[in-house]
């Protein structure tokens, strides 16, 4: 009868711990439908459950969503305390949204300079402030104090002329970038290689010293944003 006994208690702890984990896989996809929900009455329209992203080991839950405004590109979503009753919710939609116009809004000062460039950007997988609205413009973007950005730049070497071209760009972005956390690299590289550089290639370049010249204007943590030049004495 003890023996008996025992089996009985041990399969009556297998079905409770069962109970247990289906509801956390319950609550688990509660909190990813109501975050996506909410993703649907802020922005307007339809959001799809794609992937996780990371773990949650932290407290926070991520995964990505798709949408028919952005083909072909994953949004984040990210719980902040998602077991807890304070739940924070944020997403990147807006940083995937202006891609394109925050390469343009970077690229334009060097441009302005060297005529020319071949810039690179990518939206970080980071949640921005939930109080950013809907229609909160590139500029509202880049000043939210979550933005996480980073540019990368290159010009021709034909079309360096002094330091102090490159001095002109950084100090105009200095100028008018608020984001908490930034870092733009401007790097000259030879003509020959110029063009067929992508990002791939920008990385190496950067990290083998290939380059003529080379300058990074990066902010952290919403300290000052300082002026560095790469691979100088």
């Amino acid at each position: 009868m003890k023996r008996v006994g025992r089996v009985l208690l041990l399969c009556a702890l297998a079905v409770i711990v069962l109970i247990g984990m289906g509801g956390c896989r319950d609550n688990q996809q509660d909190v990813n439908t109501i975050a996506i929900k909410r993703m649907e009455k802020k922005y307007g329209e339809k959001f799809t459950y794609s992937q996780p992203w990371g773990n949650s080991l932290s407290g926070t839950r991520r995964f990505l969503v798709t949408c028919d405004s952005l083909p072909g590109k994953q949004v984040l979503v990210e719980i902040e305390n998602y077991r807890e009753e304070d739940k924070i919710f944020r997403d990147n939609y807006l940083a995937v949204k202006y891609e394109d116009e925050t390469v343009a809004f970077f690229k334009g000062f060097v441009d302005q300079v060297f005529g020319e460039s071949v810039a690179f950007y990518t939206a970080a997988y980071k949640g921005l402030s939930p109080e950013l609205t809907a229609d909160a413009s590139l500029e509202d973007f880049l000043a939210d104090s979550r933005s996480l950005i980073t540019v990368r730049i290159a010009i021709k070497e034909s079309k360096y002329t002094s330091k102090e071209q490159l001095n002109v760009v950084a100090d105009s972005i200095v100028s008018v970038c608020n984001a908490d956390s930034i870092g733009v690299i401007i790097m000259v590289v030879k003509d020959d290689r110029y063009d067929g550089l992508d990002k791939d290639a920008f990385g190496d370049y950067v990290v083998f010293r290939d380059f003529v010249h080379c300058i990074r204007v990066q902010r952290e943590d919403g300290e000052d944003l300082l002026i560095e030049w790469l691979g100088e004495e």
